[in-house]
């Protein structure tokens, strides 16, 4: 909600948010100050992933749960990576974070939709 609220989930406020606007007085990030917001969330990332991808083991869908673990874990990989890529010139990897953010959050929506179905048939 922060992040949604730092750049309004469009392009233009993205690119500001990282590269910085003078006219908005926002400073561009560096690479140690995301390496700084960064860390935490690898871990929060990591931890909500881990638990809520966990409990598709004991569920009927454990079968085809590997596929998505691949593309959740892929996806927060790449949400939470670009801004480097963003910061050091390739300034359109901003869609990439766009994209990114909004596959991981309907992924975990979609495991979330799963578990509570699975939940309701049992």
């Amino acid at each position: 909600m922060i992040y949604a609220e730092k750049t309004s989930l469009s392009v233009i406020g993205a690119l500001q948010y990282y590269i910085g606007s003078e006219a908005d007085f926002i400073a561009p990030k560096t690479n140690a100050g995301l390496l700084k917001l960064i860390l935490p969330h690898i871990f929060a990332f990591g931890l909500l992933s881990m638990v809520l991808l966990h409990f598709l083991a004991f569920t009927r869908f454990k079968q085809r749960a590997r596929v998505l673990i691949y593309a959740v874990f892929f996806m927060q990989f790449l949400e939470i990576f670009s801004p480097f890529l963003i910061i050091n010139g390739a300034e359109f990897f901003v869609y990439l974070k766009l994209f990114s953010l909004a596959s991981y959050l309907i992924l975990l929506l979609f495991v979330l939709g799963l578990l509570v179905f699975s939940i309701a048939k049992e």
